[in-house]
This record gives C-alpha cells, structure tokens and sequence, in this order.
C-alpha cells in the first residue's frame, strides 16, 4: 500500500483526476513487474466509480497477463486475487474473482470484445464462434463489435502476433527505432484518409500519448510511406505550444510505421462547428493562436499545406494544437527538384495555386488562415467556384464586423501576392481587430 501511495504521490502534479492516476499507478505497477492487485486500487477509488474503475484495471491487467504469459513463472504467489486469474485471463474469470467488475451478463459487449482483441495480439486468437459462446449475454452486440475489431487488426497499424512468437519482430529500422512492445492502446480516437490515431500508454515512462498509424494499403505505398516519415521529421524541427509534439516513430511487428505524438485533452475544431458557427470573439482568437504557430512553422522552414478546423485541436484550457502536417513540405528544400508543391489536402480549404498544381510558399497557409476563419465564422469553407465571387462572412454570419471581413478577404485573395506577407502579420492584424 505505502509503494501504492508513493505512485500516486509522484503522478499527483499531473493534470489528471484521481480516476486517472490510479489507472496510470496500475500501469506503473506492471511496469515494475509488481503484478499489483486491482481491488487495491479500486479501494482507493470513490464509491461511485469503484465499478468503472474496476473493468478499465481489468482490460489493462488482462492485456500485461497475456503479453507476459511466456516471459514470467506460471505460478503466482501474490495473493488469492492473483492465483485465481493466472496468465491468460477472461472477462469470466474476472467477474468471479472481483466482485466490483460486477455480473458477467452485466459487462458491456464493447469491453468484453476487448479481451478477443488482445488475445489475437498476444494469444491463442479465438474465432467468432469460439468467443461469442463464452458470453451468450452479449449475443446481440458482440458480433458487430468483433467485426470492427478484425478489421482494426487487418490494418499494419494494429497487427502484431502473439508474444509466444518472438521472431515475428520487425527487423530494426533506425529511421523508426520506437519499440512497439513500449506502447498500451487505449481507445481509437479517429480515423481519416490516411491512417488512424489511438489513445495509448508508453509503458517505460507510465505518460499518455497519441499513436498514428498509416492504413494498411498505405503501408504498400512507398510514396505514402516517405510522407509518413516526412511529418515527423517535420514536427521534429518545431517546438511551439500551439503545434503538437512529436515523440519519435516506431514499427510494428508486421512492418507498419507508427508515430508517437502528444495527446490533446480535447476536441478538433470541426467538431465545434457542427454545431454551428463559433462565437466571433473566439474564432478570431483561435485564428490568431493558430496563425502564431503557423509563423513558428515558417520560421522553421515548414509550410502546412492543409490548415483545416479538423487539424486544429482545442483543449480544456482553450488552447490550440496544429496538428496534422501529413501535407506539409519545406520551403527550402536541398533535396528536392524545384520549388517545393503541395500534392493533396482538403479542396474545400485549398488556395487556388495549390488546386492548380503551382509551386508553393508561405501564401498558401495565409490562404488557410483566411479559410479556416471564414469556416469558424460561418460553420462552412469558403464556396470558391460557385459561379460567383466569394461572398463575405458577414454575408452568412451578421454578427462579423468589417474589420474582420477585410482580413478574411485578404486572406483569401485569388492572388498570393495580394494577401498577407506572412502569418505573422495575419495574427496582427487579428490581434489589431481585438482592440
């Protein structure tokens, strides 16, 4: 219990709630090869979450059993709670060692399709039939749940074999030197066209980060691969508050390239806007936030290519995080023939030499400030190409003052050379309109 104390003493500075420090002690336990106990953390817990808590222990026990069924004794001396659950754990086990997990029939199905997925990661990989058996309760939702969960581990970006199987390591990589057996998922937080980005814990350190993971057919695309690369050497060469951190890249066991970012507390900005435009005070303070980072960016030889609300991140405190800089290219780049062009991205929020396939430079972010604003304020991105010239904000949104339509159009001006020098100058004259 004192060694209990002292991890929670040691995460206690960290801006998470008790909740979340007991299941980041619970990982560090493992991680110190401890084998800790879960009632005795569930019993640091309050009442009302001593269940919760309880089934979040398990999927975190349940996985370590599995992965170090091979690499540990089989005989456990512990305690009672530990003899009865053994290495290769079930949700059945669970429920009649522990009572707080509550009845069998009672564990969501989304939870309990949770062990299916980690005994095909670490174990004896069950089939649907076999699996669903064992909980006629979940009947009804399993089969869906275990469908989405195949098509996860189809990807490179989940797949790995059991731990029986030790060759099955990818041979190291130096460009992608990371161990992916540091590394616990938690929740998939999102997908999109090129990959997917799941909440997880770096075992070593007991910190939550962000781990993206290219798509499987985009693990088979060399130039898709190199682009990967390329974003993290990117992110690499800044370090701004308002642009996410990158912690390195690693590879699967099956070949797959993952990266390791910062995990954001919060939501994407599209996320706000499908619920309508954003208060103007905000959006222009959030632009301006966004248009300081993109400076960063420049000033560190970094063009983003592809400013959208969905790759900016606010969190609890309000704060930005630019994420995303899978389109990104270098303004100076020796290794490149001609200047640098920007292949993809969002055409909604695309600058107009960009679509034309023209080379690029800072203009095209200017571009996306201007874009990304008008969406803020309006909930929509600027309808270019609609048989007309693009209409200002205040068009759509009344509230939007003059001043601020002006810098919007400025923005979005046809002609890169008629807008803003730098993203700098956007976030002055933002900061200008505040006044």
């Amino acid at each position: 219990m004192e060694e209990l104390a002292t991890q929670l003493d040691d995460s206690s500075d960290q801006p998470v709630s008790c909740f979340e420090r007991l299941i980041l002690a619970f990982e560090r336990s493992w991680q110190a090869d401890s084998e800790p106990r879960i009632t005795e953390f569930v019993d640091k817990c309050e009442a009302v979450l001593k269940g919760r808590l309880s089934r979040e222990l398990v999927l975190i026990d349940m996985e370590f059993r599995w992965q170090a069924k091979n690499q540990r004794s089989t005989k456990l001396e512990s305690s009672d709670e530990d003899e009865t659950i053994g290495w290769q754990p079930t949700w059945s086990i669970y429920a009649g060692a522990i009572p707080l997990v509550g009845a069998l029939g009672a564990v969501p199905a989304d939870l309990v399709a949770e062990e299916y997925r980690i005994r095909h990661l670490w174990g004896d990989r069950p089939n649907h039939d076999r699996f669903i058996s064992a909980y006629p309760a979940q009947l009804t939702l399993l089969p869906k749940c275990l469908a989405r969960i195949d098509e996860e581990l189809r990807a490179d970006g989940v797949s790995v074999r059991p731990a029986a199987s030790p060759q099955a390591t990818a041979t190291f990589d130096p460009r992608a030197p990371l161990p992916w057996t540091d590394y616990l998922l938690q929740e998939h937080l999102g997908s999109g066209g090129f990959g997917k980005v799941f909440r997880a814990v770096q075992k070593s350190l007991g910190r939550v980060v962000a781990i993206k993971a290219l798509h499987k057919d985009r693990q088979q695309d060399s130039l898709a691969v190199e682009q990967f690369i390329q974003e993290a050497r990117l992110l690499a060469r800044m370090n701004h508050p308002g642009i996410i951190g990158v912690h390195g890249l690693g590879r699967f066991p099956g070949g797959g390239y993952f990266l390791v970012l910062d995990l954001v507390d919060g939501v994407d900005l599209q996320h706000s806007l499908d619920e309508g435009p954003i208060a103007v005070e905000e959006a222009v303070r959030v632009t301006k936030l966004v248009a300081e980072a993109v400076q960063h960016a420049h000033d560190n030889g970094v063009i983003h290519g592809d400013l959208k609300p969905s790759n900016v991140l606010l969190n609890r405190q309000r704060c930005v995080s630019v994420t995303d800089f899978g389109m990104a290219v270098l303004l100076n780049n020796e290794n490149a023939r001609g200047a640098p062009r920007i292949r993809g991205g969002t055409v909604a929020y695309l600058a107009p030499e960009v679509a034309r396939g023209d080379p690029v430079d800072v203009a095209v972010d200017v571009y996306g400030l201007g874009a990304l604003l008008y969406a803020l304020l309006t909930s929509h991105p600027p309808q270019l190409g609609r048989g007309g010239p693009l209409s200002c904000p205040s068009a759509t949104n009344t509230a939007v003052p003059a001043r601020i339509d002006t810098i919007v159009m400025k923005c979005l001006d046809v002609n890169a050379v008629s807008r803003f020098s730098t993203a700098l100058d956007v976030a002055t004259a933002l900061r200008g309109s505040e006044a």
